[in-house]
């Protein structure tokens, strides 16, 4: 990050320089802005994903409070707020806290398009109104913050095609326009990058890597990827402490739906499980893959949030409670299992950017591209 924004324009903006086709410039914009504004140091390398990571809670608060439940909106955003995960990369100088954004943003976002599609005064030609547009801008912005994200672009692709097919039932008009806007959003994904096209995914994953440190057994490398990935998502906790998290986020996700708000569960679930696509891709071959699935902790945060709002609001009297008294001792209960780690998230010195670069600063001669190495490597 901190070489990316320095060579920003001539490198990143002109899309040339090591890698470029395959990382995302908006990031670097920011921390050039953030460095420019409040000089070249920690807190300016970071402070882009900080502000992002405390939006997000912030955004999930208000999407599922919106739609589900303000008891729902506010223990889901609790949830994201202490999630080691998320913590921990709202404090690094990557851009994944800004994905998380992204995808408040649509989940904020489509179930108002919807509305405003299904709305009897609609025209044929609407297609020039600003909600559309805007859709279209959020989109260009979710490619633009890290090029993971065009697996939203498709999750949202997925979601206006089905809600088009139910609508086409009774609401020709509106099921026309939402089937036509996951075209144009099919299309966005699959002209974004190569690589996460699902064909292309199952081409590379099948090869061997050209590396041969990287050979060994692929498929015993993918599910000990796949299971450290669960792991971090739940924030470490114990194996079966973890399933039982996941256990409960499903109960509350079918609680959703069970209420009538079937359309914001299925966008909840497809924006997080389409992460997933480049996992066969990506697990096999890098040492931590659970960055490039972190939206799915937006549908983990979203049904353990559920469910605490539906034990929150539920009973009369004692009962009641005694349900809201077992909520908040389940949430501080999980606060403090994941204290140590949050701890140590917080409180471990961090490598000055400024020190492991110098050497590489001193050796380097003007036009040549220097490779990004994030802080992790160096530490």
């Amino acid at each position: 990050s901190h070489i990316g924004s320095t060579n920003l324009v001539p490198d990143l903006l002109q899309w040339r320089g090591h890698r470029a086709t395959t990382h995302s410039p908006l990031h670097y914009l920011e921390i050039k802005v953030a460095r420019t504004l409040f000089g070249k140091n920690n807190l300016s390398l970071r402070l882009p994903a900080m502000v992002w990571g405390t939006a997000a809670v912030v955004l999930l608060y208000l999407a599922v409070g919106l739609r589900v439940g303000w008891p729902a909106g506010f223990f889901a955003g609790l949830f994201l707020a202490v999630d080691p995960l998320a913590v921990s990369w709202g404090r690094d100088a990557r851009m994944y806290s800004g994905w998380l954004v992204v995808a408040c943003v649509l989940l904020i976002y489509l179930p108002m398009l919807h509305a405003y599609v299904r709305r009897d005064a609609l025209r044929w030609g609407d297609w020039l109104n600003w909600r559309f547009w805007l859709l279209g801008m959020i989109l260009m912005w979710a490619h633009a913050s890290v090029i993971f994200a065009v697996t939203t672009i498709f999750a949202v692709a997925l979601w206006l095609g089905v809600i088009g097919l139910v609508d086409c039932v009774r609401r020709r008009r509106s099921g026309v326009v939402l089937l036509a806007g996951a075209a144009l959003s099919g299309a966005v994904y699959l002209g974004s990058w190569a690589m996460v096209g699902v064909a292309r995914i199952l081409a590379k994953s099948s090869r061997p890597p050209a590396d041969p440190a990287l050979a060994g057994n692929m498929t015993e490398r993918f599910f000990g990827e796949m299971y450290e990935s669960l792991l971090t998502l739940t924030g470490y906790l114990p194996v079966w402490l973890g399933l039982l998290l996941w256990l409960i986020a499903v109960v509350g996700i079918v609680l959703a739906v069970a209420r009538g708000h079937w359309r914001f569960a299925l966008l909840v679930v497809l924006i997080g499980a389409a992460s997933a696509m480049t996992f066969p891709m990506i697990a096999p071959r890098h040492f931590f893959a659970a960055r490039y699935v972190i939206v799915l902790i937006l549908t983990l945060a979203t049904g353990v949030g559920c469910a605490a709002g539906v034990m929150w609001s539920c009973g009369r009297g004692p009962g009641r409670w005694i349900s809201r008294a077992v909520v908040v001792l389940a949430f501080l209960g999980l606060t403090a299992m994941w204290a140590p780690l949050l701890r140590q998230i917080i409180t471990t010195p961090r490598t000055e950017y400024a020190e492991p670069f110098a050497v590489i600063r001193s050796h380097i001669r003007p036009g040549e591209v220097v490779t990004s190495v994030p802080e992790w490597y160096v530490e």
